[in-house]
């Protein structure tokens, strides 16, 4: 999916688990998020509601 998005113009970021895409998201407004419902730490739907409480991803 990656070279995918790449090859038709998209940039994309990759991270691990929730903590990291978090660090990607504050210097990051993305368009769209791709994630598991399941990942360590914190869970994929506990992340889109963190998404939703930050006033500037509250679209994303």
């Amino acid at each position: 999916m990656i070279e995918f998005l790449n090859s038709h113009g998209h940039e994309v970021y990759v991270a691990e688990d929730v903590l990291s895409c978090l660090d990607i998201l504050i210097d990051t407004v993305p368009d769209l998020i791709f994630l598991d419902l399941i990942m360590p730490h914190i869970c994929g739907d506990d992340l889109c509601r963190i998404n939703r409480s930050i006033d500037y991803l509250e679209n994303c």
